[in-house]
């Protein structure tokens, strides 16, 4: 299922634009929004039930800057912001994304 939101997900994805998500946090039962970097949308790793789900870098977490992946009946809305980010800065991983994008070695 995917969010009404979801072609400002996958623009700011390709453009490499920090988001700003409101969604509702199962952890903290309660209503939350971050700044975050658009990372995939596609099913977790390894979970048993595959969900496609929004895979965000949260900048603003209070345990610290990491990846979250969100249902789309969690958000509540995503705006484009202004703010651009460097994917060379998230990710130390070997990258297998769902949605194709250009972003050099992090593709």
């Amino acid at each position: 299922m995917e969010h009404p939101d979801h072609d400002m997900f996958i623009t700011a994805l390709h453009e490499q634009r920090k988001v700003e998500v409101t969604y509702d946090s199962v952890k903290d039962a309660s209503i939350v929004r971050r700044t975050a970097a658009p990372l995939d949308f596609g099913p977790k790793a390894k979970e048993k039930v595959p969900t496609d789900r929004y895979h965000i870098w949260d900048y603003d977490s209070p345990s610290g800057a990491h990846t979250s992946s969100l249902k789309a009946d969690q958000i509540r809305s995503i705006t484009i912001l202004d703010e651009t980010f460097d994917p060379a800065d998230i990710v130390t991983w070997a990258p297998n994304w769902h949605i194709s994008r250009d972003w050099g070695r992090c593709s």
